[in-house]
């Protein structure tokens, strides 16, 4: 139902021929640090409850457990639902961006609105192959994604649609 309601909308608009280019998820990278992270708080619990002296053990080791439980949901697992819920994707008339767990936002920025396109690239960003697009517009401040995979490949996508449909408004 949802995608007919949606369809009929796109048609009543004039946009039936809107093509999905590009849909992706942020860059693996993203989730890196804090599986790292997950690896090391989980070596410190275990090695700080081998040290417990015995009297302590029950409580403590209950404590501990927590404790690092507690960090790798806020710095692991927390980041890893941010990244696996951000998507973008590019049609022949949009960007569209998409994040948020338990809040869902999203962001649609017609491709006639882009004044430009540019890329920023790490020395990290370029062994992975991803970075961070920006897209600069007359009325809004600059609209960031940060962790595209395949940056260069999509920003020159981007930059050929922008520029025909900049063509098409002045036709």
């Amino acid at each position: 139902m949802a995608r007919e309601s949606r369809a009929r909308l796109f048609k009543g608009r004039g946009d039936s021929d809107e093509r999905t280019l590009v849909r992706v998820r942020t860059h693996g990278k993203a989730v890196f640090v804090p599986i790292l992270l997950a690896l090391l708080v989980a070596s410190l619990a275990a090695a700080l409850i081998a040290v417990l002296p015995p009297e302590w053990k029950p409580i403590a080791t209950w404590v501990t457990i927590g404790a690092a439980a507690l960090l790798v949901l806020w710095f692991s697992v927390r980041p890893f639902i941010e990244w696996f819920t951000t998507s973008y994707t590019i049609t022949t008339r949009r960007v569209i961006t998409k994040h948020g767990v338990l809040n869902r936002y999203g962001h649609e920025l017609p491709l006639s609105r882009i004044d430009s396109v540019g890329s920023e690239r790490g020395i990290i960003d370029r062994m992975f192959g991803c970075g961070t697009l920006v897209f600069s517009t007359a009325s809004e401040r600059p609209v960031v994604l940060h962790d595209v995979p395949q940056v260069k490949d999509i920003e020159g996508l981007l930059a050929d649609l922008i520029y025909r449909a900049h063509r098409d408004d002045q036709d």
